[in-house]
């Protein structure tokens, strides 16, 4: 993605760990899905439909970027439309806790 470097993106993401406070297994399937960069949407716990961030109910397609298993930070890219005409995306950085996350779909 351009724009952005992983270093700068990134919750200790380079940083390895052999604790974890990340016990779910929606923690689990973050930590794995980071190395592939993976698209997902997102489901929050209390809630049976996916993050939309633009407001319109269109779920927002994130790419996990990297997972820091200390803190249960979860680092996503997406890109939100800035201008239609022309068609105009910005890359934009999203950060969760993976504990506050129900469930997520793979794209």
């Amino acid at each position: 993605m351009s724009g952005f470097s992983d270093d700068n993106l990134c919750c200790k993401c380079k940083e390895e760990s052999n604790r974890t406070n990340c016990n779910s297994c929606i923690c689990e399937l973050l930590n794995r899905l980071s190395e592939k960069h993976q698209r997902i949407l997102i489901i929050n716990k209390g809630s049976s439909t996916p993050v939309s961030l633009d407001g319109s109910n269109t779920p927002t397609q994130f790419t996990v970027m990297c997972f820091d298993p200390d803190n249960c930070c979860a680092t996503f890219s997406f890109e939100e439309i800035v201008d239609t005409s022309p068609m105009k995306m910005v890359p934009r950085i999203f950060i969760a806790d993976c504990r506050s996350i129900a469930g997520i779909v793979s794209l």
